[in-house]
Parts: C-alpha cells; sequence; structure tokens
C-alpha cells in the first residue's frame, strides 16, 4: 500500500496516484493492467484529434467520435471490474475489498469532475502499432477537455 494511501487523506490524492495504485491493486492472475493520464494544456476549440496528438505524438491516428460523461464513467467502472475465471484476472478479493472500493470511488469522482467542466468529450481507439500498451482483455481511451486543460485517459489490460 502507498503511503498516500496509508495517511488517510485520500482527498489529497492526485489522479495519477489513483491509477498508480489500481494498477497495482489489480495485478493478478495472468492479468496485468495498464492506466495512463496524459495531461494538456486547454486547446481553444482543437478536436479531440488534437489532444491524443499532444499526448501520444503526432505519429498516432486515432479513430475518434463523441461520448458522454455517463459513457466514460460506465466504461472505466466495467473494465476496472473486469474477471474472467480462476486462471485469469484480479486476485480473489481484490475487487470487494475495501482499497480497491475506495480507489475506484475516488477515480470515478476525479473522472466525474473532469468531465462536468468539460467542453469536449470524446473516445477513441489506438492501433497496436500506436497503443502505449498491449490490450488483450479490454481497453479505452478517452479525451476530456476544457478551460481547466486536457486529460487523456488510456486504460487497458493483458495477459
Amino acid at each position: 500500500m502507498t503511503a498516500h494511501m496509508r495517511s488517510n487523506q485520500p482527498e489529497n490524492v492526485t489522479l495519477e496516484e489513483v491509477l498508480t495504485d489500481l494498477e497495482a491493486a489489480l495485478y493478478g492472475r495472468n492479468y496485468q493492467v495498464f492506466l495512463r493520464a496524459y495531461r494538456t494544456q486547454y486547446l481553444l476549440r482543437a478536436p479531440a484529434e488534437a489532444y491524443v496528438h499532444e499526448a501520444l505524438g503526432s505519429h498516432v491516428a486515432p479513430q475518434i467520435e463523441p461520448t458522454t460523461g455517463p459513457e466514460i464513467l460506465g466504461a472505466v467502472g466495467r473494465a476496472l471490474q473486469w474477471t474472467l475465471d480462476e486462471h485469469s484476472g484480479p486476485e480473489s478479493g481484490v475487487l470487494e475489498s475495501p482499497r480497491f472500493t475506495t480507489l475506484l470511488r475516488r477515480l470515478l469522482v476525479d473522472l466525474e469532475g473532469a468531465i462536468t467542466q468539460a467542453t469536449l468529450l470524446a473516445r477513441f481507439e489506438l492501433s497496436d502499432e500506436h497503443h502505449p500498451a498491449y490490450p488483450v482483455y479490454w481497453d479505452f481511451a478517452y479525451v476530456i477537455a476544457g478551460p481547466q486543460g486536457g486529460l487523456v485517459l488510456v486504460g487497458s489490460s493483458s495477459d
């Protein structure tokens, strides 16, 4: 457990720290999770692709489509609570643990706050060639941007 989770002050934890803790908590049987938040400046009237390029490089050619806040929150929540069988997935009991519940709640609250302030919400897909990790079981990628700044959220799991 990291120091900031032991401090009993999760309200002071950054989104990046929550993602790092979730990665560690979900590491399991034939299962590894990749979670990253790439921060960018607000790009006035820029399309979602500009945020992806700023975060992941101009060589990336994502397929982008508009999305909604509830779709983002639902997809992220479902992905992080994914299980397959006793041979692949988080260790037994992790998804029911207080630590995981706290981390997931904190992530969703932080995302909801960013979504509420956003003027641009988009879902995107990356080719295997441009994905920063190797997705096997699930993946998601979103742009959440507004005057507070840009956030490119990428998550995936592999074996």
